[in-house]
């Protein structure tokens, strides 16, 4: 059996020409065969070939990679979880209608649901409201941000039924910068989950006073300084590490008036804690730059550039607490994610195979997919399955340029 380069992995996935998938598959390379199972451009053929002997963790790779009604009704028939899990993460690309109405049946169980939700793969809204009512897992919190499906108490509703798992700051902090309307009502929550005994199995799952007051501190949405102060008195509820982290985002949060932020510094100044002389001098520092950094208006409709200049500072302090980041609303507009360009390939590498132009010398910077899909997929697919079979078999062993390899490949069959 001959291994390809572990570089060419990636490439794998993504590979489009079935006479170069074909020439893989026939290397039976078990190293890249999870690779080439998870291409949505595989054949029913090309699926089947890989399929067959395949242990459990290849064929949840092509579970997960099936794509129209034919493929996901063959991946269906497999009952193991580990590939039936595979198979909703997916989402079911491709899927009609009738068929997707058909696997949301009034016997899906929850965690079919569980795992449904948890894909990237959009979810018609006609089957969100089921997969919702079913799971009663953190993996609903992202979709509860939709106004149209769920009205403020319903979300509070799924938002206490969910049992499987605490529910951490950052998912509720993302989904309050969508529903702003679930602020007072998760504020209303803290003060009877804070006389859930801790010994109790309840304490453990679900909503908690730390996760709901970590989220609010950092919202954008608060002006009312009372709800600030409300935070403020209930963070007395947790414990002083938790409470510390609070008062923290509150600080860093340019809502917050001074007045309220000389509150914060009162609560450390009468603090007996070890850390509360550096949490007081930090508090009284935020209080003496307060007076112009404090905004008032959301943060979507800033127009002075100071006031952008503030939000942007301070949503990226306060961003380090939490593992995503917690306006989504606000990221295209300021956050704005840089959109992959086509970069030069003079001096990319590939692992062990290199590329080498007259006027550069080798670099360590890798070939990826798409400049695979531009620099070689033109010069070796018009040559069929045999220009593909002589190039992934030359490749296991080749340590020249890749032009070298393309030029090898072409003498070959001329």
């Amino acid at each position: 059996m001959s291994r390809l380069p572990t570089t060419l992995d990636d490439i794998l996935t993504t590979l489009a020409s079935h006479a170069a998938i074909d020439a893989a598959i026939a290397l039976q390379d078990s190293y890249a065969n999870p690779y080439l199972a998870s291409n949505p451009n595989l054949t029913n053929d090309q699926r089947e070939r890989l399929a067959k002997g395949a242990d459990i963790n290849l064929k949840s790779r092509l579970a997960n990679s099936a794509l129209g009604d034919e493929q996901i009704r063959i991946a269906l028939r497999d009952t193991r979880h580990q590939v039936r899990s595979n198979l909703f993460y997916s989402g079911f690309k491709g899927a009609s209608p009738e068929l997707l109405q058909e696997i949301a049946s009034p016997n899906l169980s929850r965690q079919d649901a569980h795992d449904w939700l948890h894909s990237s793969y959009p979810i018609p809204k006609t089957l969100l409201k089921k997969l919702i009512t079913t799971a009663f897992s953190t993996n609903v919190i992202p979709h509860l941000k939709d106004t149209e499906i769920f009205t403020t108490a319903e979300l509070i509703k799924q938002l206490s039924r969910i049992n499987n798992a605490k529910i951490t700051s950052t998912p509720l902090a993302r989904l309050l910068d969508h529903r702003p309307d679930a602020i007072a009502p998760l504020l209303e929550l803290v003060i009877p989950l804070s006389r859930v005994p801790k010994s109790s199995k309840s304490s453990k799952v679900g909503l908690t006073p730390d996760a709901i007051l970590t989220a609010l501190a950092s919202s954008r949405h608060i002006f009312d300084q009372q709800i600030f102060l409300d935070v403020i008195t209930y963070s007395h509820r947790l414990s002083y590490l938790q409470r510390r982290g609070v008062l923290h985002l509150l600080l860093n949060n340019p809502n917050l008036a001074p007045d309220t932020v000389s509150v914060i510094v009162k609560e450390f100044k009468e603090s007996k804690a070890a850390a509360a002389p550096k949490d007081y001098d930090l508090a009284r520092k935020a209080l003496t730059a307060r007076t112009r950094l404090q905004l008032t208006t959301d943060w979507l409709q800033l127009t002075a550039k100071e006031d952008i200049t503030t939000m942007v500072k301070a949503t990226e302090e306060l961003h380090k607490s939490f593992f995503r980041f917690p306006y989504p609303t606000l990221q295209p507009k300021y956050f704005p994610t840089a959109a992959p360009t086509r970069d030069d390939l003079s001096g990319v590498t590939l692992g062990s195979l290199y590329l080498v132009t007259q006027s550069s010398e080798p670099t360590a910077r890798i070939l990826g997919p798409q400049e695979f899909d531009s620099l070689v997929l033109p010069l070796i697919e018009p040559l069929g399955r045999q220009g593909w079979d002589i190039f992934f078999a030359l490749s296991t062993s080749w340590d020249a340029s890749v032009a070298d390899l393309v030029d090898a490949t072409s003498s070959a069959i001329s």
